[in-house]
């Protein structure tokens, strides 16, 4: 489980997924991603692959919330095997908004070299995304990047915000029932 952008292993709906994963016999890890507050793309992707090694393995889940998306897709454009699945919820992939100067300067790096969604689409069997139609910060090309470049699966709920803890969002359900599907 790769979280957002100034978020934290404690917050929010991840420790509750994370719980619930191992209750149901998964290995569930959930990093604390470098400089939270001021992502920078290299540090988190080594994170990621401090945390499950560069070859994902075929039963291998990604859950990744926000930009911490993005950083999954960074991790297996250079990976080298294939994971199973992919989960991304309120995905920063290809656009963000409503952000002021300071997180502008810091999303540059993230916003101005993509990475090849081509290629990463080929390094998962599935991708699924949920959104929110009133998200601040996600606009609809996330959605486009999910369903025409990673071949994947876009669910849209109504008014969950941006899936934080401001937004009262600590538990996930339909995540679980993705999982298991």
């Amino acid at each position: 489980i790769v979280h957002g952008w100034d978020g934290a292993p404690a917050h929010g709906w991840y420790p509750w997924v994370k719980d619930e994963l191992a209750r149901r016999g998964y290995e569930a890890l959930l990093p604390q991603m470098p400089h939270s507050s001021h992502p920078i793309t290299e540090e988190w992707v080594e994170a990621i692959e401090k945390a499950v090694g560069n070859t994902p393995l075929p039963d291998t889940i990604f859950i990744g919330h926000s930009l911490g998306c993005q950083a999954i897709c960074r991790f297996l454009e250079k990976a080298q095997g294939v994971a199973g699945r992919v989960f991304f919820i309120a995905p920063v992939l290809s656009h963000i908004s409503g952000l002021d100067e300071e997180e502008k300067e810091t999303a540059h790096s993230w916003m101005t070299v993509l990475p090849s969604f081509a290629v990463v689409g080929t390094k998962a069997r599935k991708f699924w995304a949920l959104f929110s139609d009133n998200d601040p910060f996600i606009p609809t090309e996330n959605q486009t990047v999910v369903r025409e470049l990673l071949k994947g699966d876009v669910v849209v709920e109504n008014n969950k915000g941006h899936y934080s803890e401001h937004d009262g969002c600590f538990e996930l359900p339909i995540l679980l029932r993705a999982i298991a599907e």
